[in-house]
């Protein structure tokens, strides 16, 4: 999981954002972190990658795409890639920087980016709005030649997967990922975790 702090009232009401604002305020240079699992399952596309890639992203999931496509830009994988990422805001775009420096370097690699939230104050000229079957079968011409690898909320990945069967997209070739943030609350109960917190996250509940 990555965790992003917030500074804005209302968006630091949001579940996530209450434990990751808790870790900011409550971690020190020398804090030791316990009990964690390594990493396990198998959301990737080590060590063979397919030639044709489509990674689909909202929020923090893009952190293990992430993961692949630096595997893909330190190996110099021979991949066709297409990374479709939903955000916020311009404001909001995790990785930016590396993202940019990819889209460069790598010259099969092809960075989407939609906010759901634009701030017309902002300079942003990119896509807007949530992804649907229009914005799929527009930036993604070839898309059921592709191997999809979806990452984000339960919410995200169930919808996502629902539009790409409206596409007759294969889905042999669909693999997600999603997050589930009441056994990290669960975890963190005797640790001085704020119970408006813990109680943000009822039992059940799957939040990415």
């Amino acid at each position: 999981m990555t965790l992003k702090q917030t500074f804005n009232a209302e968006i630091g009401e949001s579940p996530i954002n209450l434990l990751a604002n808790w870790f900011f305020e409550s971690m020190q240079v020398g804090s030791e972190l316990i009990d964690f699992s390594k990493p396990i399952g198998s959301f990737t596309c080590f060590p063979n990658p397919p030639q044709k890639i489509l990674f689909i992203s909202a929020g923090t999931g893009i952190a293990s795409i992430m993961s692949m496509l630096r595997w893909i830009y330190d190996a110099a994988a021979e991949c066709d890639v297409t990374l479709l990422h939903s955000t916020r805001s311009p404001d909001h775009i995790p990785f930016r920087q590396d993202l940019e420096l990819m889209t460069m370097r790598l010259p099969k690699f092809r960075l989407v980016i939609t906010t759901t939230q634009p701030q017309f104050t902002s300079s942003w000229l990119g896509l807007t709005g949530r992804i649907s079957a229009d914005l799929l079968a527009a930036v993604v011409p070839d898309l059921c030649d592709r191997t999809a690898y979806v990452a984000g909320s339960s919410d995200f990945a169930k919808s996502t997967e629902q539009i790409l069967k409206s596409l007759n997209f294969p889905l042999q070739n669909y693999y997600e990922e999603t997050f589930e943030s009441h056994s990290l609350i669960s975890q963190w109960s005797d640790r001085g975790v704020p119970e408006r917190t813990r109680e943000a996250f009822p039992e059940g509940h799957r939040a990415f």
